[in-house]
């Protein structure tokens, strides 16, 4: 899909005492799982193999549906220095 109508997201998660973060842009009316594919090669990439094989995507406490566009999660303007998405592994 053409990228017509970009969003920029802060994603970041715990690791021990630190919080890593990182910028995903994607279109709007992509579905969240083509975040959560960049999300998974972003974390393997960066050496989180194990978190990229057993997460989920969260804003705030509400977890995010992989069949929803990313615009029914962001309909405001973003605020660019805090965390939109939060990575957490999944519950077993």
């Amino acid at each position: 899909m053409a990228n017509t109508n970009p969003i920029k997201l802060k994603c970041g998660f715990q690791n021990g005492q630190d919080e890593k973060n990182f910028m995903i842009e994607l279109c709007k009316e992509d579905k969240v799982f083509t975040l959560e594919s960049s999300v998974k090669t972003l974390l393997s990439n960066q050496g989180y193999q194990a978190l990229s094989l057993n997460f989920d995507l969260y804003i705030e406490d509400k977890l995010m549906e992989l069949t929803k566009e990313i615009s029914k999660y962001f309909d405001k303007p973003l605020i660019q220095d805090q965390v939109h998405i939060f990575i957490k592994p999944k519950n077993k």
